[in-house]
């Protein structure tokens, strides 16, 4: 397990010739009726972390607060997501959700999705239908508006529908057969139950908890998606590669601050989604980029730590113990608001420390 540095990070300043399609487009199914605070600040990260463009489909409540708060975003439906799935980097789902099944608007999308790894389009019904709809709505070819070459953040309620249908999607397949576009973000709690529909033996959060390694390899390993397992010690888990990043700050163990993680990580993987495609970058070093702007977010909302001492701690040049404070009591809606510093503050350390080669 290797401790994932600044150097390794996959932040960047955009470039005179960028615009917002090529800064990334991240398109949010998160959010439900009972829990419309999740989509709001799952769409809230993913607006400040630095995403190009991007689009919500959600709650009548979530939207209401997020016109406020973001009015850059785009709201979606089923019929305008369909037309522009050929324009998407990344998709974040479940966020909010009690669960996924056929009584869910956008599950059809999602299902898609999910089978994206295992399925082409001419044998996957949920590819199908997604592009019958599209020509109904008169939009392009099936080819065009296939999301086969997006990647997919996998959050709370969404994360057993995964397992589902990737148990399904691997008949006649392995996980080995593609590269991983697919990340889930499981705490310790939602692993077990993840790790319970794997092996069909009956696993707790504490017994996650003693072997946090085992459990995430055996499941990037199974479903051939990496495995973001969440807690002060994060394990970002690949088939093929493995990092751990511990929080400098406690204060992040808050209701709603993982579904500020799943929009952070929509964000960074659509900004980085040129560079995953031409294989120069690594998925599960995209998504530990993300725990790790997560991580510094916290920090600073609680106070624990500096813009400055930030900056010092991810250089390397002090310890911990040398910079932090006691800190405060933080709620997710402050960590959004410490996003985009959290996200100079790792651009600066990255461009000190990439200086020094």
């Amino acid at each position: 397990m290797t401790v994932f540095s600044v150097r390794e990070a996959c932040v960047s300043v955009p470039l005179r010739t960028d615009s917002k399609y090529s800064r990334g487009v991240v398109a949010l199914l998160t959010g439900s009726e009972r829990y419309p605070g999740a989509g709001v600040l799952s769409a809230s990260a993913a607006c400040s972390a630095g995403a190009g463009y991007c689009r919500f489909w959600g709650p009548s409540l979530a939207k209401a607060s997020l016109l406020l708060a973001h009015p850059e975003l785009v709201f979606d439906d089923e019929e305008s997501l369909t037309s522009a799935l050929s324009r998407v980097s990344c998709w974040v789902v479940g966020s909010g959700f009690a669960g996924l099944d056929a009584s869910e608007p956008r599950f059809p999308l999602i299902s898609q999705l999910f089978a994206q790894d295992y399925q082409s389009a001419s044998s996957n019904p949920y590819v199908e239908l997604g592009a019958l709809r599209a020509a109904n709505s008169g939009s392009t070819s099936a080819a065009a508006t296939s999301p086969a070459s997006s990647y997919v953040v996998v959050d709370a309620g969404a994360l057993l529908a995964f397992v589902g249908a990737r148990k399904v999607g691997k008949t006649g397949a392995s996980a080995e057969d593609s590269a991983p576009r697919c990340v889930i973000t499981p705490h310790t709690g939602e692993m077990a139950r993840v790790m319970t529909a794997l092996t069909s033996k009956r696993w707790t959060h504490q017994r996650v908890e003693e072997q946090p390694r085992h459990c995430a390899k055996y499941v990037a390993d199974n479903l051939g998606c990496v495995v973001v397992l969440k807690g002060n010690t994060t394990y970002v888990v690949a088939p093929e590669e493995q990092y751990e990043l511990s929080s400098p700050t406690t204060w992040l163990a808050s209701a709603g601050t993982g579904d500020i993680l799943a929009g952070i990580l929509g964000a960074l993987i659509a900004q980085n989604s040129a560079k995953l495609r031409d294989n120069k970058v690594s998925f599960a070093t995209v998504c530990a980029t993300g725990v790790l702007l997560h991580s510094v977010a916290g920090a600073l909302a609680s106070k624990v730590i500096t813009p400055e001492s930030a900056v010092q701690l991810l250089r390397g040049d002090v310890e911990l113990d040398d910079v932090a404070q006691l800190g405060q009591p933080l709620t997710a809606s402050t960590v959004v608001d410490h996003i985009a510093q959290a996200y100079g503050v790792l651009l600066q350390a990255h461009e000190s420390v990439s200086g020094q080669e």
